[in-house]
């Protein structure tokens, strides 16, 4: 083969260059810029808006009749994937307006391509002063880092040629965590639930009836809550539509070059927060009021039917006597969940903590079983979860927040020592349980006057087998009644023993008396059963704890 010569192959080269400046027009724009400014996105964000860039033509250009125009971002872009005209396309636009020629303007709806957009068949005027804005870009900001800079650069090209490239990456967007839900506050007075009594007349905050518990999300940066739409500006945040919201800044373009589309730049619904409750007993309704406010603020949240789709309303149908302001019943779907959705209505101007209230209402004492429940426990997420199936705008990502126990009911119960006890060399015992559940003062009877069972526990030597869950022996009943009593000897159940014995009696004020005899001498020595405290006030109680304020 020959060999071309230096100097041949040095003209040929240029020949080459001449070409690509004939066929690619440069075009030159100011620096890129986000006029409406970075927004902060939320790192539990998987649709996350991102600031709009802008290029601006300084005029007096060539232009290019056919470019294809690619954005890239540094996190995967998630703008609404929509069918506009007969394309698959997206709501992630490029608006081309024209100052100097109208008839130029126009806007074009966007592929999307794992972190990449791209804007086929653009027309960029020329000779005009124009700009071009990208629009209603999304990001999976779940994806990234807290305090993580969201990028984009530019890429123009046509037959072939580059025609404008950003010199480097522009920020578009801060990602930091938006929501945080905190522990057990201090200082709060909780409330006792006992199964067969009910509900207590106090709350956590020593007000009759108001709430059992209250559950606190902190809001981690202005804005985080997010309404659907906002007008106007937000106490000097201008514009709204892409800081206080959820929406993009276009949505109502009906000029796309490849068809319309009304869904462009819209979102599903605001800032929404899922509640998902768990061990909560079938005969427990739990209260949630209709509409909740930060303190000294214009924060509105609104509770819905669902996680996803547009905002439902909730029914009020709060209890006679409680609370003063309409809330909602919640009760177990049969596995012990109970789900509950608010979404933010009205956005205000500061950093919020937003508190959940509830009241846990036992709607059927009695009914409740003989064994303790589990403890009721929360968790506190946005909503919806972002996986198959889920086109809302926002989405988030699964939630690393704390599920957070509530409280417990306790069993309804009393326990009984008699310390000493004998069955040896001539001693016997005489044990009598009563059921004091009904007294003159009328309180007893309706806060626990139940019946129950009782059993008997030794500890000692010559201990029965079995040794524990022992059932009194015959005459005393199954089911020991309030207002009644019944007695037994130890000799009748447990021969020989000699220790001390632990009842449980599944109900509230139980006694126990015992008289200790020695027969050969006829000596009696009588004695009350201790009663042992198995919770704050002595007796079977338990917790349904206070959350922040």
């Amino acid at each position: 083969m020959r060999r071309i010569p230096d100097r041949t192959a040095r003209l040929l080269g240029c020949a080459v260059l001449f070409s690509v400046m004939s066929w690619g027009q440069t075009l030159k724009f100011n620096p890129p810029a986000v006029p409406a400014g970075i927004i902060i996105d939320r790192l539990e964000d998987t649709t996350a808006l991102v600031g709009d860039l802008v290029l601006t033509s300084p005029g007096g250009l060539l232009g290019v009749t056919n470019a294809t125009v690619t954005i890239t971002l540094n996190q995967p872009v998630t703008s609404q994937v929509l069918t506009i005209g007969s394309a698959t396309l997206s709501d992630a636009l490029l608006n081309l307006t024209d100052t100097t020629t109208p008839a130029s303007s126009a806007v074009y709806a966007g592929s999307i391509k794992g972190s990449a957009i791209t804007f086929s068949g653009v027309a960029i005027p020329a000779g005009d002063n124009y700009t071009i804005t990208f629009q209603n870009v999304r990001v999976n900001a779940n994806t990234a880092a807290n305090n993580f800079a969201v990028t984009e650069s530019v890429f123009i090209g046509s037959q072939g040629f580059v025609n404008y490239a950003t010199a480097t990456p522009v920020q578009v967007g801060l990602v930091e965590q938006g929501f945080s839900v905190p522990g057990l506050t201090a200082g709060t007075t909780p409330l006792s639930y006992t199964t067969c009594v009910g509900n207590p007349t106090t709350a956590i905050d020593g007000t009759p009836n108001t709430y059992s518990f209250q559950i606190t999300v902190k809001e981690l940066f202005n804005a985080a809550f997010k309404t659907k739409t906002t007008a106007g500006t937000c106490g000097g945040i201008t514009p709204c539509q892409v800081t206080a919201a959820e929406q993009g800044s276009n949505t109502t373009s009906t000029t796309v070059v490849q068809g319309t589309n009304a869904l462009i730049g819209q979102a599903t619904h605001g800032t929404r927060f899922q509640l998902s409750f768990a061990s909560v007993p079938q005969n427990v309704t739990i209260y949630l009021p209709l509409t909740l406010t930060n303190m000294g603020g214009t924060l509105v949240l609104t509770l819905t039917g669902s996680a996803t789709g547009v905002i439902s309303p909730v029914s009020a149908a709060t209890p006679a006597g409680w609370l003063g302001a309409p809330s909602a019943p919640y009760t177990s779907n049969g596995n012990g969940t109970v789900n509950a959705y608010y979404e933010v209505t009205t956005a205000d101007n500061t950093v919020s903590n937003l508190s959940f209230n509830a009241f846990g209402y036992i709607t059927a004492p009695a009914a409740f079983t003989a064994s303790a429940t589990s403890p009721i426990t929360v968790t506190i997420t946005p909503a919806p979860t972002a996986g198959s199936g889920v086109t809302d705008i926002p989405s988030f990502g699964a939630s690393t927040n704390p599920t957070v126990t509530l409280g417990s009911f306790a069993l309804c119960q009393t326990v009984l020592l008699f310390p000493y006890v004998s069955n040896e060399t001539g001693f016997d015992t005489g044990i009598a349980i009563s059921n004091t559940g009904v007294d003159p003062l009328g309180k007893a009877g309706a806060q626990g006057g139940s019946g129950g069972t009782c059993t008997l526990n030794f500890y000692g030597v010559g201990a029965p087998v079995p040794s524990v869950a022992v059932p009194p022996p015959p005459p005393f009943p199954a089911v020991l009644q309030p207002g009644t009593a019944s007695a037994f000897l130890l000799s009748s159940v447990a021969i020989g023993f000699q220790g001390y014995i632990i009842a449980q009696c599944n109900f509230l004020y139980a006694h126990g008396f015992a008289y200790l005899s020695y027969y050969p001498g006829r000596v009696s020595l009588p004695y009350l059963a201790e009663v042992v405290p198995t919770g704050p006030a002595g007796r079977a109680t338990t917790t349904f704890e206070s959350l922040g304020h």
